[in-house]
Formats: structure tokens, C-alpha cells, sequence
């Protein structure tokens, strides 16, 4: 998962700039959705629903 984020990190920060709030919780407000997000795609592509 820390490969992940690493990935994308530079898209978060970018992307951070744009909430009103601090930038650390813009950060982790988006890192939180994003592995949501990749744990729901996981549940759904492992019970053979993937699309």
C-alpha cells in the first residue's frame, strides 16, 4: 500500500493545495478516501464483480 501512495504522493500534495484546510489534513484527508477507495476496489475485483 505504501508503494501506492508513494506513487501518487506528488498528485496528493498538488491536490492538497486546493482544500480549505491545513495542508497536512488535506493530505491525510486524501490519502484516507484513496485507500478506502483501493480496499472497495479490492473487495469488489476479489468477489469476481470487477468490471
Amino acid at each position: 500500500m505504501c508503494r501506492i501512495l508513494q506513487l501518487f504522493e506528488e498528485d496528493i500534495q498538488k491536490t492538497s493545495r486546493y482544500i480549505r484546510m491545513s495542508r497536512e489534513d488535506a493530505v491525510q484527508s486524501i490519502v484516507t478516501d484513496f485507500i478506502e477507495e483501493l480496499q472497495q476496489e479490492l473487495k469488489t475485483v476479489k468477489s469476481g464483480q470487477w468490471i
